[in-house]
């Protein structure tokens, strides 16, 4: 039961630490005023240059590489962070059927040596091992596939963001 109770705070930490980023970028994206704002600061810090005389535009060609490097910039860590939590709450049922199997062998080599009810009892004592792994797992995968959600929606934002720029004439 201690590997599944370490187990647990780390899915639990990771969760609920990559939902809670992910919402932070969802939120900067809500309003194309404020995200024309942190786009401008992103190239400013990024070091892009315009090739164009005046610096306040970007060619288009500029501007899908901003937004490939600002998709990059924000996903690279989420969606390790991701696919760790999704191999994590795969394993946790996974270990709580390893303590259900250990349990089990040694209420049966324990079977020809007391009564039936000892038995019973060291048998529902090892089930608890899988149940602790499936609750584990499943709120897991809830936050894993939230986290896949938002994922999406930010996706599907920078897209609109970057096609109402390259439409407006690419002016930052």
């Amino acid at each position: 039961m201690l590997p599944l109770a370490a187990l647990s705070i780390y899915i639990y930490y990771l969760g609920v630490d990559t939902v809670l980023l992910l919402l932070g970028y969802y939120k900067n994206l809500k309003s194309p005023s404020h995200f024309e704002k942190i786009f401008s600061d992103f190239i400013n810090s990024s070091g892009f240059k315009s090739t164009t005389a005046s610096n306040k535009t970007l060619t288009s060609a500029e501007v899908k590489t901003a937004f490939a490097a600002l998709r990059s910039c924000m996903l690279s860590g989420v969606n390790s962070k991701l696919k760790m939590l999704k191999i994590l709450s795969g394993i946790s049922p996974l270990l709580g059927l390893l303590g259900t199997v250990s349990g089990m062998m040694i209420s049966i080599s324990a079977a020809s040596q007391t009564s039936s009810s000892a038995v019973s009892e060291g048998i529902s004592k090892a089930l608890i091992t899988t149940q602790a792994g499936l609750s584990i797992a499943i709120p897991a995968l809830i936050m894993a596939l939230c986290a896949g959600s938002i994922i999406q929606r930010i996706l599907v934002k920078l897209s609109k963001y970057e096609s109402s720029l390259l439409k407006k004439g690419s002016l930052i």
